[in-house]
């Protein structure tokens, strides 16, 4: 299997299960790449109790994993769509890389952005180097739109490439669906998923499909115990969606 060169993993979005993903999204990165560095943006805030820089550092410490640079801030206001609080914090994350990049004369060959709440089951590690206007992530075609969401779990580019993704934080349709009835490529109403597809279609990056159902999947925390390599991915669906349910009912 090829290796990416030396890759840059930025780790976005609420700490939630990282405790457990940490285990998975590091064999993940390192079946890709000989030489990692690692970034993580998170809230202060995880299910209404606060988080430290311990909940974030004590898996690097753990895993002996090279953390570049880290964030907590505090949550921004209220907006239409995860969308867009997941972009804020992918935009710092970017900067944090990109500064990196600059201060030590580098550049990454690849970057991937992941939740820091992410499964990556083994056995499905295809390493794809992309170019410059290439994104590699899931894609959701269920025949009811021209163009499919896409999923905001993982995502690859080359440095370049991210530092073009990371900037969807600046996309205004996020910001402004009320007021919207109807737009150039999409009907009302969107979830982020959709925006996050729009936002690749209107910055003109070639999306690299790879299916990958047996990869990604958010660890919830009526996930089992031990092991999740030995669990099929349908077992696991199932605690996903009664997860789901029980946080609609509450």
């Amino acid at each position: 299997m090829s290796k990416l060169g030396k890759l840059a993993v930025l780790i976005c979005g609420e700490v939630r299960t990282w405790s457990r993903a940490s285990e998975y999204i590091f064999k993940h990165a390192d079946n890709l790449s000989d030489d990692v560095e690692y970034y993580f943006v998170s809230w202060d805030v995880s299910n209404r109790e606060s988080v430290v820089e311990s909940d974030i550092i004590n898996e690097f410490t753990k895993y002996n994993k090279k953390l570049i640079s880290y964030r907590l801030v505090k949550q921004i206001d209220w907006q239409h769509s995860s969308y867009y609080y997941q972009s804020y914090l992918s935009k710092l994350a970017g900067i944090m890389k990109r500064r990196y990049e600059i201060d030590n004369n580098i550049v990454y060959d690849q970057v991937i952005e992941i939740r820091p709440d992410l499964l990556i089951k083994q056995g499905n590690s295809n390493a794809v180097k992309l170019n410059n206007f290439e994104c590699l992530l899931y894609i959701e075609n269920n025949g009811t739109v021209e163009f499919p969401g896409a999923t905001d779990l993982y995502y690859q580019s080359n440095s370049f490439g991210n530092d073009v993704m990371s900037n969807r934080f600046y996309y205004q349709k996020s910001k402004i669906l009320d007021h919207i009835r109807e737009y150039k490529h999409w009907m009302l109403p969107l979830h982020n998923h959709q925006i996050l597809a729009d936002y690749l279609f209107a910055r003109r990056l070639k999306i690299i499909d790879i299916n990958r159902p047996e990869t990604e999947m958010v660890i919830r925390p009526n996930f089992p115990e031990g092991n999740l390599d030995n669990y099929d991915t349908n077992e696991l669906a199932k605690f996903d969606k009664e997860f789901k349910i029980s946080i609609r009912r509450n």
